[in-house]
């Protein structure tokens, strides 16, 4: 067993450093903008307009843009934007070369444009447009270091764990499997230096860059960001977050996003393994049903296909904790009632990172849970399903609070959320579902697949097999996961278009509940943690088969594996369709639903508007969501517009730390009413509504005060109840 630990230690750093080669070094190399008829834009005509624009996110450093041009007439100019404000401009010469311009970036910023702009007569060609750095782009080559780092860190752990006898041979043998499951799992990131499709991808990536800008404008936890919008800040409220800060830290750190985003799949798919190997080993104690379930559940292709096709981030990180749930609901419904946290943590995760996640979760576990009312009423098992609901409340208050405040009162536009969606088309042939050979729905150059493919199904044959041969003689484990493949054959159905969604849409509340979850095959993803969980306990635990159980698991893993492996995720192709050159810059990716914008006519600017010539404004200074301007207002009731969307938290003073009367204007911005004549400052600033700190300062001090319990009684050698000694081998 020892020289088998020793070879998968370094079958591991193997794994580890084929990583860290894949990964880009830093690059200081010129980024090029170019077409392929060898032009950018070719552009005649008697109108003034902009025929070329870039938006770009830059870090602060000195650039130079270089422009290929022809131009036959004068005015037109290359101008450069930021935040919707012009700050430079330089004419382009008559005749044919090339315009260089010195670029100075004093602060990082998403929303530099780089524009032409066509005065209205002659010709004018933009062959390619480049962009230089007197430095690298970005500072990735440490991340190498900090891999390498952590992969000695598990195996020193590791191995001191074994030699103290806290763990055995055999579960560190098993841990070291889990690590190579996801890290072989996570090679599907390391192709190109691009991020690649994605249907929601622009959006995460948004948010990312987001939260990054939050914090480095002193916000936290952030509310809004800070530099969307033309500078006008973008909610982040009404979507879970706090996993989020993750990729945001390296982003300040001076990672580019690109790595930045795939380190963090790389931290989904290690998190999604280990909660897998947790959760089964709270069924059972055999290694070979972890295992099986873990590479399984890796390597699902919904899962995969949800992080690198649909970038779809938000289901993605809740299917981490989904096994977790169900074994959270499992341990208070009639396992160890000790371990009630289980569901807390799972529960707390799913809140924490997609909000219909959680919704399609809780009626899973609500159900499970009447299910098993019974026997939780006869053991007095409903404390521990209390303690559970009180702390799962009160840890995600700080989330759930603003959440619902900003719902309901938020004066957002929740339109798109609201309509009723047209769910009954989006559910999938059942052909289609069950298919066994690769069947792939390509539309707009996007490729998903929610069919199951072979290992899944040879899983729900092998579960159907189980219960008929075993439906009088279960144990109490065995019935609930009864109940648990039941529930994915509903979840299953509910997919398909035989599941009676014509008659749902008549019934109000339901429809109202599907139009929220929009896609039907969205419960394939539940349906597959469940199945995975049940079908890897009873393959390992079934009599009949019991001299072929290694087989038949490691036929499952190869098919798995195969699978996976002849899957084109089409990540060689750009997210902009141009190339990694262009993901260096982050260009043209910021994209802020109009759902979570105040209701208005969408009209952004980068600067105030007053309501007429009786207002002089003496000075305006604007950093991130702080605003000072000095004014003087002729008597009239006059009003300024500022470039600050109307969010709740906003606070508007003057010189005497008197509030000002604010309303929401035309395009949903701030419109401050001024005081009249005399000479008077107006000073914007954001601060949590009060309700808002009060949430997030019970859950930081729920979090506290558990963290204090765990120590306590680790000090004083109490029984620990975690993760560790409930999946200890004897």
């Amino acid at each position: 067993m020892i020289s088998l630990l020793r070879r998968t230690k370094k079958v591991l750093v193997i794994l580890v450093l084929l990583f860290l080669v894949s990964l880009n070094a830093d690059s200081s190399e010129p980024i090029l903008f170019t077409g392929d008829s060898g032009f950018l834009v070719q552009h005649t005509g008697d109108v003034q307009e902009e025929i070329y624009s870039k938006t770009l996110v830059l870090e602060k450093g000195n650039y130079q843009v270089q422009l290929a041009y022809t131009s036959s007439e004068e005015g037109n100019a290359l101008r450069i934007r930021n935040h919707d404000v012009q700050i430079d401009s330089a004419e382009i010469p008559v005749g044919e070369g090339e315009l260089c311009y010195d670029l100075r970036i004093e602060e990082p910023t998403p929303n530099l444009e780089v524009s032409v702009h066509y005065a209205g007569n002659g010709y004018l060609e933009v062959k390619s447009f480049a962009l230089e750095t007197e430095k690298p782009w970005h500072r990735d080559g440490w991340v190498r270091g900090l891999l390498v780092l952590a992969a000695a860190l598990v195996i020193l752990l590791l191995d001191f764990l074994v030699r103290t006898g806290k763990v055995t041979e055999r579960m560190s043998f098993e841990i070291y499997v889990v690590l190579g499951i996801a890290v072989l799992s996570s090679s599907f990131l390391l192709n190109e230096s691009s991020v690649g499709h994605g249907d929601d991808l622009t959006y995460h990536l948004t948010r990312i860059e987001g939260i990054a800008q939050g914090l480095r404008d002193g916000q936290f936890p952030v509310r809004i960001y800070p530099d969307m919008l033309a500078g006008n800040g973008y909610l982040n409220a009404m979507y879970p977050s706090l996993f989020l800060y993750i990729p945001a830290v390296f982003r300040l750190l001076g990672v580019s996003y690109v790595v930045s985003y795939k380190l963090f799949l790389i931290c989904m798919n290690f998190g999604a393994a280990f909660a897998m190997y947790a959760a089964i080993k709270c069924f059972t104690k055999s290694g070979r049903a972890a295992l099986l379930g873990t590479a399984l559940y890796v390597f699902a292709r919904y899962r995969l296909n949800n992080m690198l096709v649909r970038g779809a981030l938000g289901e993605s990180l809740a299917m981490i904790f989904l096994p977790l749930v169900i074994a959270g609901v499992w341990q208070i419904a009639a396992g160890d009632r000790r371990k009630w946290w289980i569901l807390v943590a799972g529960a707390t995760g799913v809140i924490q990172s997609h909000v219909l996640s959680t919704v399609v979760y809780a009626a899973i576990a609500l159900v499970l849970f009447a299910a098993c009312a019974g026997k939780m009423v006869r053991e007095k098992r409903t404390a521990e399903l209390g303690m559970a609901a009180g702390l799962i409340l009160l840890l995600n208050l700080g989330f759930l609070v603003p959440f619902l405040t900003y719902y309901v009162k938020g004066n957002l536009n929740l339109g798109a959320l609201t309509e009723t969606f047209a769910y009954w088309v989006e559910s999938l042939n059942p052909a289609y579902l069950f298919g066994i050979f690769r069947i792939t729905h390509e539309d707009a150059g996007f490729v998903r697949d929610f069919a199951l493919h072979l290992p899944m199904l040879c899983l729900f044959g092998f579960c159907l097999i189980y219960c008929v041969h075993h439906r009088a003689e279960m144990s109490d484990r065995d019935r609930f996961l009864r109940r648990l493949f039941v529930a994915a054959c509903l979840l299953l159905f509910m997919t398909t278009n035989w599941f009676p969604y014509e008659m749902i849409r008549n019934v109000a509340f339901l429809d109202h509940f599907f139009s929220m979850i929009q896609f039907p095959w969205r419960f394939e993803g539940p349906a597959i943690g469940i199945l995975i969980i049940t079908g890897a306990v009873w393959i390992t635990e079934y009599q009949h088969i019991e001299g072929y159980c290694n087989v038949l698991v490691a036929a499952l893993v190869v098919m798995v594996l195969l699978d996976a492996s002849h899957w084109n995720l089409r990540w060689n192709q750009s997210m902009t369709g141009a190339g990694a050159d262009e993901d260096r810059t982050c260009a043209d990716i910021i994209y802020c639903p109009q759902e979570y914008m105040v209701r208005g006519d969408g009209a952004f600017y980068g600067g105030y508007i007053v309501s007429d010539e009786q207002v002089t404004v003496h000075s305006y200074e604007k950093d991130g969501l702080r605003i000072d301007m000095i004014y003087r207002a002729e008597p009239g009731g006059h009003w300024v517009e500022l470039p600050l969307m109307h969010y709740m938290g906003y606070v508007v003073t003057d010189e005497k730390g008197e509030d000002y009367e604010v309303m929401t204007g035309d395009a949903g911005n701030m419109r401050v009413l001024l005081e009249n004549s005399e000479r008077h400052e107006l000073h914007v600033r954001y601060r949590d509504p009060v309700l808002f700190r009060i949430a997030s300062f019970i859950s930081i001090l729920t979090i506290l005060i558990i963290i204090l319990i765990l120590l306590t009684r680790g000090f004083r050698g109490g029984p620990v109840t975690g993760p560790m000694r409930g999946v200890r081998h004897e």
